[in-house]
């Protein structure tokens, strides 16, 4: 599947003319026509994040490099831990935060 396949099928889905698209992007629609017809395959930069943001998928989906319409986030294992005890990291005040990064120089120094 081709990158204007992509856009045309996402376009298609959300049920988005190619006017619509060309206003939201900021082009026109003869270009939204070149694209999902693959006259035109070297799509700027800045368009394909406005295509992602509107289809609400990542960039690497768009051109074609990962079949995962979103991108993988990897959690890392300390965000994780607050998530099993249900604690936004937003909620955390600075001296908390500090207590952690402490607690967590303590435990690696006891490491070596």
């Amino acid at each position: 599947m081709t990158i204007g396949d992509r856009i045309k099928e996402l376009r298609e889905e959300r049920k988005i003319t190619q006017e619509e698209l060309a206003k939201y992007i900021n082009t026109t629609k003869q270009t939204i026509h070149k694209y999902e017809n693959n006259i035109v395959t070297n799509i700027p930069s800045d368009k394909i994040e406005k295509l992602s943001e509107i289809f609400s998928v990542s960039p690497a989906f768009l051109m074609g490099w990962t079949t995962s319409q979103k991108e993988e986030v990897k959690i890392s294992p300390l965000y994780e831990a607050l998530e099993k005890l249900d604690i936004k990291e937003e909620e955390l005040t600075e001296e908390e935060v500090s207590n952690i990064v402490n607690f967590i120089n303590f435990m690696r120094s006891n490491k070596k």
